[in-house]
């Protein structure tokens, strides 16, 4: 990394804040242009400042709040945002990734995983440090085994049906594929979808591929 990186700081809390910002000031081309407490400071130092990187903690009462993220990408779809948080509240972590973030880390991550953060990030990539891809797949692994379980005990009719949408088949071709009518389809396919606790597609096919249920 070259050319001056402009940086803001979005945390409350005034010794993690020094910190962060001492730790980024031991790399040359890191600039940290300011530091903002809430919201609507972190609003004004854009417009002023237009850094290339936000780095925010959003979990902090009265200050930052996850719901932060998206308005900060509603008003500024361009910006680039790395999250260091204590945070480590899988479903909340999950949900800044739909958001848009770049990147995230915990508040135990290392030095040199923020600076890899830092550089990935302004190459165009993601950076999820070791701590948060640890709490992310325990929970896929766990959803994984659970579909494995579940998978055995649908029926025979039910286990063919999903198969069969997992190819991408409709309700009709599936049908016509096994001389049965749409309406009982239908109902087999949602009857195992409830089971196996799937809310779509996508995720169905992505649990299929993963257990490789077709070459077994």
């Amino acid at each position: 990394m070259s050319k001056e990186i402009k940086i803001i700081l979005a945390d409350a809390q005034y010794l993690s804040s020094m910190g962060l910002r001492y730790l980024l000031s031991q790399t040359e081309n890191l600039s940290v242009k300011s530091v903002v407490s809430n919201k609507t400071e972190l609003f004004d130092s854009i417009d002023e400042e237009y850094p290339d990187l936000i780095i925010i903690d959003y979990d902090q009462p009265d200050s930052f709040y996850i719901e932060d993220i998206p308005a900060i990408f509603q008003k500024y779809p361009d910006i680039n945002l790395l999250i260091i948080s204590g945070d480590q509240n899988e479903g909340n972590i999950r949900e800044t990734i739909n958001f848009g973030i770049k990147g995230f880390l915990t508040k135990k991550c290392r030095e040199d995983e923020l600076r890899n953060a830092i550089e990935t990030i302004m190459k165009g990539g993601r950076f999820f440090c070791e701590s948060v891809v640890d709490i992310l797949m325990k929970k896929d692994n766990k959803k994984q085994s659970n579909f494995s379980k579940t998978f055995d005990l649908l029926t025979e009719r039910e286990r063919e049906i999903i198969l069969l949408v997992s190819e991408g088949m409709t309700t009709k071709q599936i049908a016509e594929k096994l001389f049965l009518s749409p309406h009982t389809i239908s109902t087999h396919r949602k009857n195992a979808l409830k089971k196996l606790e799937i809310n779509s597609v996508s995720e169905l096919i992505r649990l299929v591929l993963q257990e490789d249920f077709k070459n077994n």
